[in-house]
C-alpha cells in the first residue's frame, strides 16, 4: 500500500510523469527523487519510461489524464515513442540526461516569487525536452542542454533541485545564453503543442515521416542530388541549407 501524502502540487503545463515525480519530491522536502520514488513503492527508472504515469499524477494531485498526455508510451520493440499524439523514433527522444532550458528555469522562479512559494515547488520540466530531436527552445531560441555551464557535470534524474548543477551547486540559470535557430525543432514543438503552421506538405504527414522528410532534404541539399542517400547524421538536419527555407515558412509558433 502506498503512504498518501499531505502535500500536492498545482498544475504545470507540458509537464510529464517524471517531471512531477521530481517536484513532488522536492515538494514533500527530499533532495533524492529517485528514494522518493522508492518510498512510494515505484521505480524512478520506469517511470522515466511512461509507467505508473497515473499513480504519480493522483499522489501529486493532479489530473491523470493531463499528465498523462505529456507522458511517454515507450514500445522498445517497434522503437517508438508516443508522445502527445505523435510517434518518434526512439532515436529523437530520450531520459537518459535531463535536458533543460535556462531561461525557462529562469521564468519558472520568478512564477514562484509571484505565487510566493517556493521554487522547487513551481520549477518543472517540459517533456518537449525530452525530444532530442528539438534542439533549442521553441520560446526562447536558446540551445537546450544537458551539462551545467560551470563544471560540465551532465544533469540526472536524481537531484530534486532543478536550477542548480547536481555536482557543482552552480546556478544553471546564470550561464551564459546562446541563440540558436531551431525551424526544424520549431516544427516539432509546433505539431506537439497544436500550434498551426503553414508547411502544408509536412503537416499532411505522421510526425515521425515528416522528421525523415527533413532529414532527407536537408542532407540532399548539402551533397546535391544522389539516387541513394547515405544514413543521414544530425548537422544535416541543423544545417543552414534546409533549415533557412523551412523557417521561411514557419516562424515556431
Amino acid at each position: 500500500m502506498r503512504p498518501s501524502l499531505p502535500l500536492q502540487l498545482c498544475h504545470r503545463q507540458g509537464e510529464p510523469g517524471h517531471g512531477v515525480l521530481v517536484r513532488l519530491a522536492r515538494r514533500s522536502g527530499r533532495l533524492d527523487a529517485y528514494r522518493f520514488a522508492s518510498f512510494l513503492g515505484m521505480d524512478a527508472r520506469r517511470l522515466l519510461n511512461g509507467h505508473d504515469v497515473t499513480v504519480v499524477a493522483e499522489l501529486a494531485g493532479l489530473s491523470a489524464a493531463d499528465v498523462s498526455s505529456w507522458s511517454p508510451i515507450v514500445d522498445p520493440t517497434a522503437r517508438l515513442v508516443k508522445l502527445r499524439g505523435v510517434t518518434l523514433a526512439d532515436r529523437d527522444w530520450s531520459t537518459h540526461s535531463r535536458r533543460y532550458c535556462p531561461q525557462c528555469l529562469a521564468v519558472d522562479v520568478r512564477t514562484a516569487r509571484a505565487e510566493a512559494m517556493e521554487s522547487g515547488w513551481v520549477v518543472h520540466h517540459r517533456a518537449i525536452w525530452d525530444v532530442s530531436a528539438i534542439q533549442s527552445c521553441p520560446d526562447h531560441l536558446c540551445p537546450l542542454t544537458d551539462v551545467c555551464w560551470h563544471c560540465g557535470q551532465r544533469q540526472g534524474w536524481r537531484s530534486t533541485d532543478l536550477c542548480h548543477c547536481c555536482r557543482c551547486k552552480a546556478d544553471l540559470t546564470a550561464g551564459p545564453i546562446g541563440h540558436h535557430l531551431d525551424p526544424v525543432g520549431g516544427y516539432i514543438a509546433g505539431r506537439m503543442m497544436g500550434w498551426g503552421s503553414d508547411c502544408s506538405v509536412l503537416d499532411a504527414l505522421p510526425l515521425n515521416d515528416a522528421l525523415r522528410l527533413c532529414m532527407r532534404l536537408g542532407q540532399a541539399m548539402r551533397i546535391g542530388s544522389v539516387y541513394t542517400l547515405p544514413r543521414q547524421d544530425r548537422p544535416s538536419v541543423r544545417g543552414d541549407n534546409y533549415g533557412g527555407r523551412l523557417s521561411g515558412n514557419y516562424d515556431g509558433r
